[in-house]
């Protein structure tokens, strides 16, 4: 592991892609067998990631997936993770029919140029690179409305309420 966290850091720090501990951190393995709350939670954690859902089609490419209920105890999800050359294919099923039924990964199979390899676990890295964390995005939307507020206040004591109020509306609408 350090040898890639020290790959990770030059790369980073040569292309300002982000910290590369957030970038591992953000990253999870999947298991044959793991539970998982729900279909629904296991999409949120691959949008978290930053995959983009997309309809299956002739656009399919890397950093998207797409899921398909095959019943009300079954959904497909095709993932294209951007560090693959072809998408993984995951099934999602709910070990007990009743509506509070554990779902967990029934299947893993790794892409490739003649279909589909079962494989038990992977690795799956964020879809890009500038991943950051929750606190840390709150963090930073807290310092740039204080910033914004102090600004608009020194815009506002030298008679340039017209750029105060540009700011004011660019900062909070975009």
């Amino acid at each position: 592991m350090f040898a890639l966290t020290q790959h990770f850091r030059s790369c980073f720090a040569v292309y300002g892609l982000g910290l590369p501990q957030e970038y591992l951190d953000a990253s999870t393995s999947l298991t044959v067998g793991d539970d998982i709350s729900s279909p629904e939670d296991f999409m949120g954690i691959l949008n978290t990631m930053l995959y983009q859902h997309e309809a299956l089609d002739d656009d399919f490419e890397r950093g998207k997936y797409h899921a398909a209920e095959v019943s009300s105890t079954q959904w497909n999800i095709a993932l294209w993770p951007p560090h693959e050359s072809f998408p993984l294919r995951i099934e999602l099923e709910q070990e007990d029919a009743r509506e509070d039924g554990r779902w967990v990964i029934g299947c893993l199979e790794q892409g490739h140029a003649g279909g589909h390899d079962p494989i038990s676990t992977f690795c799956l890295m964020p879809a890009k690179h500038h991943v950051m964390a929750e606190d840390q995005v709150e963090r930073a939307c807290l310092a740039i409305e204080e910033e914004c507020e102090q600004r608009v206040k020194e815009l506002v004591t030298e008679g340039k309420s017209e750029e105060a109020d540009r700011l004011q509306q660019r900062v909070t609408n975009g």
